[in-house]
C-alpha cells in the first residue's frame, strides 16, 4: 500500500463497507448510506457513516451505524426471488416430465398430434388449451 502518500484514502463506490490498513496507512469505505441490492450482505450489514477525527495526536475515524436504519431483513424484500426460483423449478420439473412423456414417440408425428396428446396428457384447462393453439396458429402463420 506504499502507492500513495496519504494517512487515509477513502473509497465510495463500492457499497459494502471495508478497511484496510498497514501501518499508519488505511483505506476506508463506509459502504453505501442506503441497502441497494438483496443479497445476504446488504440484509446483514447496518448502513452507516464515518467520523475522521484531526487532532495533534493524530487522525482517527470510527464507523457510525444509523440508528434510524431498520434491519435488512424488514426493509429488503426477497420474495419476488423466491418465487421466482419456484417457477423456475417448476418449470424445470414441467420440462422433465414433458421429456419423460415424449422420449422417442413423437419423432416422426405432425405438430398439432403431438400438441393434442401432451395437452390430453397434462389434462389442460380449456383455457390452457385456447391459448396454446392460438399461439401455434401464430407460430404456423408467420411461418
Amino acid at each position: 500500500m506504499r502507492i500513495t502518500e496519504a494517512d487515509y484514502t477513502l473509497t465510495g463506490h463500492y457499497h459494502l463497507p471495508f478497511e484496510i490498513s498497514d501501518g499508519e496507512k488505511r483505506v476506508v469505505n463506509p459502504g453505501a448510506l442506503v441497502r441497494l441490492s438483496v443479497i445476504q450482505e446488504e440484509i446483514d450489514r447496518t448502513p452507516s457513516v464515518m467520523l475522521i477525527e484531526c487532532s495533534q495526536s493524530g487522525i482517527s475515524h470510527r464507523i457510525i451505524p444509523l440508528a434510524c436504519a431498520k434491519p435488512g431483513s424488514e426493509a429488503l424484500d426477497r420474495s419476488h426471488l423466491d418465487i421466482e426460483r419456484l417457477r423456475d423449478e417448476r418449470r424445470q420439473a414441467f420440462l422433465t416430465s414433458l421429456d419423460e412423456f415424449r422420449g422417442d414417440r413423437f419423432a416422426a408425428l405432425e405438430p398439432e398430434k403431438v400438441l393434442n396428446e401432451v395437452l390430453s396428457h397434462f389434462q389442460a384447462s380449456p383455457e390452457v388449451q385456447g391459448e396454446v393453439w392460438r399461439r401455434f396458429q401464430e407460430i404456423m402463420s408467420s411461418q
